[in-house]
């Protein structure tokens, strides 16, 4: 019987893979990094998000007055669609031949990375992330997003902001609360943590850096958060 092979679960945040423009450069070096993994026997689920194209639309749909965060989030799940098949055609024959998009039945893993994108209002892409590692039996989420770590003040803003190296879900939900808005922007959506820390499973964060992914990979020290 053939060995089976590992199963990573990457959440990837929109504003990785387009944080203005297309990223071109950044796509191109994570096909790349994937492909050397799976030369190593590993696959990969990846649940893409929305990032500025979502809240773009978002911001331009509330503005005309639409203010249902139903419709928003619709409208954002339309936007994670959107980068998911970007993913999914720039891997090529690495692909799953379509994108994931509703996560009621267990999806079926025929290539060496399946790509999904968001599936219902109410919670976020990394929420997706969670569910599918729970449906497909893994115990952790490694987040891409456009921040290296959690802090315990905003980096952007505080210089002497210091990064948490783990942290559990109780004391995380204590900073970024426990309700979901359209758009929100987290480190993790917290309905995402609950459903997290419901079936124990752990969440690495880590930035738009392929060698701190690798680290993960490997097993090795990262620059991060680890959520659990």
């Amino acid at each position: 019987m053939a060995e089976e092979k590992e199963l990573i679960i990457l959440s990837v945040g929109g504003s990785v893979l387009a944080p203005d423009a297309i990223d071109v450069a950044f796509m191109q070096l994570f096909r790349t990094f994937l492909q050397s993994w799976i030369s190593k026997g590993k696959r990969f689920a990846i649940v893409c998000g929305g990032g500025r194209v979502c809240r773009t639309y978002q911001q331009a749909l509330a503005e005309m007055g639409v203010k249902d965060p139903v419709a928003l989030d619709l409208l954002g799940i339309s936007a994670t669609h959107l980068n998911a098949k970007l993913l999914q055609l720039a891997l090529g024959d690495l692909g799953s031949p379509d994108i994931v998009t509703d996560y009621t039945t267990k999806p079926k893993l025929t290539k060496p990375v399946l790509v999904c994108g968001g599936w219902k209002p109410g919670w976020s892409t990394d929420y997706d992330a969670v569910y599918l590692a729970h449906q497909l039996g893994s115990k952790q989420v490694i987040n891409i997003t456009n921040v290296d770590a959690i802090y315990d003040q905003d980096p952007r803003k505080e210089k002497n902001a210091k990064p948490f190296r783990e942290l559990r879900w109780k004391a995380y939900l204590e900073m970024v609360g426990t309700t979901w808005k359209p758009g929100m922007n987290v480190p993790f959506d917290p309905k995402a943590a609950e459903l997290a820390q419901r079936h124990a499973i752990t969440v690495k964060i880590i930035g738009k850096n392929l060698a701190m992914l690798d680290a993960c990979l490997s097993s090795k020290t990262f620059s991060g958060t680890t959520l659990f």
